[in-house]
């Protein structure tokens, strides 16, 4: 995948590449389905997969969606 820039205060800024989740973050996130909802889990999907840690992508996500 490539990453694509965009303008913000007069520089261009990259996306961070999106990674594949490894089977043991995919385990955790198994186990954390069982408390919350789809749209919760999706965004944390996605926030890790940009990097961020678990505990950073859970409470990015409680902000964002809630439970």
């Amino acid at each position: 995948m490539l990453a694509t820039g965009h303008v913000k205060n007069g520089k261009v800024v990259m996306a961070a590449k999106k990674k594949a989740l490894t089977k043991n973050q995919e385990e955790t996130l198994k186990k954390h389905s069982v408390h919350h909802t789809s749209k919760h889990m999706s965004e944390m999907r996605k926030s890790m997969k940009s990097g961020k840690t678990f505990t950073q992508a859970h409470k990015s996500a409680m902000k964002k969606v809630g439970k």
